[in-house]
């Protein structure tokens, strides 16, 4: 099998079986909510909710939703698991969102460590996603018994 038949073919099964692979479900939550926290921070900046006169970051939601979510998927059944890294998803994007205010401790919405998380996140995803199974579909294919 050539590189290309090889490619096409672990592209189409890749692409059909992806509902199967938890980190597509990840990547379902995270992608969503990371580009919607970051339109309303730049957008709104003036939307969020205070606690008795304290400002509750959305990274307090996601770290919240984390812990939620780790504790249903360790008592839950197998079938539950897409729903568990959707849920898993949005909450590491609003954790990880709010990166570098967390580790520097400080209130400053635009801290480059913050987007560079998240794109290394993203990246990481997508990877785990998309290039992983492709190519190791790849590798299977050009196996000279395929």
């Amino acid at each position: 099998m050539t590189i290309t038949k090889a490619f096409h073919k672990a592209y189409r099964e890749l692409i059909a079986n992806r509902v199967k692979h938890v980190p597509f479900w990840v990547l379902v939550g995270f992608l969503p909510t990371f580009i919607i926290a970051r339109t309303i921070v730049a957008l709104a900046p003036g939307v969020s909710v205070h606690v008795h006169g304290t400002h509750v970051h959305h990274f307090t939601y996601g770290v919240i939703i984390l812990a939620i979510s780790g504790f249903i998927s360790l008592v839950s059944p197998k079938r539950a698991q897409a729903w568990l890294a959707v849920l898993y998803g949005t909450g590491l994007a609003l954790a990880f969102d709010e990166f570098g205010m967390w580790l520097r401790l400080t209130s400053n919405y635009h801290l480059d460590s913050s987007e560079d998380v998240m794109v290394g996140i993203l990246v990481f995803l997508v990877i785990a996603v998309y290039f992983t199974g492709l190519l190791r579909r790849v590798l299977r294919y050009m196996r000279p018994d395929q």
